[in-house]
């Protein structure tokens, strides 16, 4: 009496046919379902031939290189950079020995990346610690990138051609293949700085202000810190709009949210005397130093050094400065593309000034990557297609503009071009120079100085294969050295080194304050092969006491 009662005629749906009669023939309802079904699929596989071709291309790339490097290193999978073992030692020692850092004998926050750490780290606790753990979640983090980067493009209204276009530039460009094989977070990075600037761009945009995209924007804040640190550059670009724009509680949710990671790994190495940074963002970094005056030279030549170190990002940076001028809109200078080229412009130049740029490609790949999509994303923009079709009628006007355009495309794919062709050239080369290296230095502590003290300064393959305590001379893996006076003092470095009884020191002497007068030289090994992922072609053997002189020339004879 209290509800409506269900007529017992009400219509229902027809029931999907029986794909087969009872006596098994099949029926000709089921088949037409059955065509329907294999039909719809062939046109989602048909719609994402291009997202499948890159990542094809990408992996048969990828797979080129790995084997050419097993050739090369006699069937040892070795990646192209001694600072990918920094990570997988860190989450060796983790899961092994419960200690965050580089040996297990002491915390130090020496990982650029915690998130990439805790992902190697999670896949060593769920499988076991092994080789090829980095190269699969590299090539994974790869291929989410493409995945994102096609929907972000087809969202943008770009056709078939365009997409795969942009596709294998991006796989070409960045370059993919040399940095899986580098096996650290870029790819990582890229998707996480990609997701933040798109969705941060909708919420500023005066039109766009949805639910969905605040609660993606706080999850991925403090991954995308964790990522890498050069994260907090687009958190703060990011929460200053919000500010312009009177979103106060956003602004504050995001500094709330990207302070979680700076926390989690800050305090704990405050508390063993350490940076609220890792070690390695603080000794690498740009910092501004004495006065004002002297501070504002200092990062500006720093940032005119970073910028002459990439050509694309020569290239990238006036076409997206071109753009963000041309879409200079009145009516709505909040919106979505214009706002992604606004922040872009703001990392790139943070960048720039406060961080690193150089080979072998993993520190500004993000940037390029991120410059290309927002670029891209572009192109059906109605300012975007009105400039393509004047440069379209004044190039068939004149034999002038004609040769000008095409002179202006071949600058532009020049560098492009070359970037890419060096990726996948150098790859297999620079995993060789860690081979001739650091993998053979790292077999000699092993085999001879187990548990015993060393002084190094390339310190990841060591620390991974071997069980050894650490005085690293640029102070990655030591706050002594790198909060001290050792990293240009020889007197402070020679206090180190005897009161933590190291006899052995294995490092590039060009590296050092100077060679301490009580060490000896016993030998050298020496790296043929170009120089790709090599502070230096000659590691030196020091023994750091006379007593040690002599093992350790019976130990390099061996």
């Amino acid at each position: 009496m209290y509800g409506r009662r269900r007529s017992q005629n009400t219509l229902r749906p027809p029931e999907s046919p029986a794909p087969y009669h009872a006596d098994g023939a099949p029926s000709p309802g089921g088949v037409r379902t059955t065509l329907s079904r294999w039909s719809s699929w062939s046109w989602k596989k048909k719609k994402c031939a291009e997202l499948f071709e890159a990542m094809g291309f990408l992996c048969v790339m990828v797979a080129y290189i790995v084997a050419a490097s097993l050739k090369l290193n006699g069937g040892v999978l070795i990646y192209a950079r001694d600072d990918t073992y920094i990570h997988m030692s860190i989450a060796r020692h983790l899961v092994l020995h419960h200690v965050w850092g580089v040996t297990p004998y002491a915390f130090v926050s020496a990982s650029s990346s915690p998130l990439w750490t805790s992902l190697l780290a999670s896949s060593y606790w769920l499988f076991g610690v092994g080789d090829k753990a980095p190269l699969v979640l590299s090539l994974l983090s790869a291929i989410a990138l493409l995945i994102l980067i096609y929907k972000l493009l087809r969202r943008a209204a770009l056709n078939e051609t365009e997409i795969p276009v942009i596709l294998f530039v991006v796989v070409f460009v960045m370059p993919m293949p040399y940095l899986v094989l580098d096996a650290m977070e870029p790819a990582l990075h890229t998707i996480l700085t990609i997701g933040f600037l798109y969705c941060a761009s909708e919420l500023l945009d005066t039109d766009r202000n949805r639910r969905r995209d605040a609660i993606v924007l706080a999850i991925l804040a403090p991954l995308l810190v964790a990522a890498r640190f050069e994260g907090l550059f687009l958190l703060t670009i990011a929460a200053s709009l919000f500010v312009i724009r009177r979103r106060y509680l956003y602004a504050i949710l995001l500094l709330g949210l990207g302070a979680i990671p700076v926390a989690a790994i800050g305090i704990p190495s405050m508390m063993h005397g350490g940076w609220i940074l890792p070690n390695s963002v603080m000794l690498k970094g740009n910092w501004p130093s004495g006065n004002v005056l002297a501070s504002v030279a200092h990062l500006a030549i720093g940032a005119m050094v970073n910028l002459g170190s990439s050509k694309v990002l020569c290239l990238i940076a006036p076409l997206a400065m071109a753009a963000l001028f041309l879409s200079a809109d009145r009516k709505n200078p909040w919106s979505a593309p214009r706002m992604r080229l606004a922040i872009f412009l703001g990392i790139f130049f943070a960048h720039l000034t406060f961080a690193h740029i150089g080979r072998p490609f993993r520190y500004e790949a993000y940037l390029v990557v991120t410059g290309i999509v927002v670029l891209a994303s572009c192109l059906k923009e109605p300012w975007c297609e009105q400039s393509i079709v004047r440069l379209q009628n004044l190039s068939r006007r004149s034999a002038f503009a004609t040769i000008a355009t095409a002179s202006l495309m071949l600058l532009v794919s020049l560098p492009l071009f070359g970037r890419g062709l060096s990726g996948l050239l150098l790859a297999d080369r620079a995993s060789h120079n860690c081979f001739e290296q650091q993998y053979q230095m790292a077999r000699f502590a092993r085999r001879f100085y187990q548990g015993q003290t060393l002084v190094l300064n390339d310190i990841g393959f060591v620390t991974y294969l071997a069980d050894i305590k650490l005085i690293d001379v640029i102070g990655l893996g030591s706050i002594e050295v790198a909060r001290g006076r050792a990293r240009s003092d020889v007197a402070a470095l020679e206090a180190i080194v005897h009161n933590e009884g190291a006899n052995v020191a294995m490092v590039y002497p060009n590296w050092l304050p100077g060679v301490p007068k009580e060490w000896t030289k016993v030998g050298e090994w020496e790296v043929d092969d170009i120089r790709i992922a090599l502070g230096a072609r000659t590691v030196v053997f020091f023994a750091t006491t006379p007593s040690e002189a002599e093992p350790l020339k019976r130990h390099l004879e061996q």
